[in-house]
């Protein structure tokens, strides 16, 4: 999908992807993310479950994978690690953080990840969120939207 013709000079190229933490084939999966985050020429790219256990960080592969800086917020633990949320870039990253979300109705904590990045046209304040998923658990992805939409005014202070 095209969206109109790409200038480095004058805009940046982002992208969101759910990574799927441990589950399925993900050993397999792993270098074709890579390749796939290659081929789409992207600057930033929001990551969502993303799992760091003592064993293996899945941003951190990403990020030696495909030469960018990576950013990783925990969302929650569980027995063998953490799955969060991560931010990989091209352009340095100047400032970061977590800010952890209202957990509403679930035991999975969410997360607001953020990096404040330094691009040729200036600072650019980044984001990276995954809401709770459950289809039947609406009050609880409003009150993390609520949340977002007071943090990001905040955490952007200053671009």
């Amino acid at each position: 999908m095209s969206f109109g013709a790409y200038d480095a000079k004058t805009d940046i190229k982002v992208a969101t992807l759910n990574i799927w933490q441990k589950f399925g084939p993900w050993e397999e999966r792993m270098p074709r993310l890579a390749e796939g985050i290659a081929a789409l020429s992207v600057d930033v790219i929001g990551l969502q479950e993303v799992r760091v256990d003592a064993e293996f960080d899945q941003g951190v592969a990403l990020a030696k994978d495909t030469g960018f800086t990576y950013v990783f917020g925990a969302g929650y633990e569980h027995p063998d690690g953490v799955t969060g949320n991560a931010i990989l870039s091209r352009f340095p990253v100047l400032r970061s953080g977590t800010q952890q979300l209202p957990e509403g109705n679930r035991s999975q904590g969410r997360c607001l990840v953020f990096a404040v990045l330094e691009t040729p046209l200036g600072h650019l304040p980044f984001f990276t969120t995954h809401l709770n998923w459950e289809l039947d658990d609406g009050e609880s992805r409003e009150a993390q939207v609520r949340a977002i939409t007071a943090l990001v005014p905040e955490l952007s202070k200053g671009c």
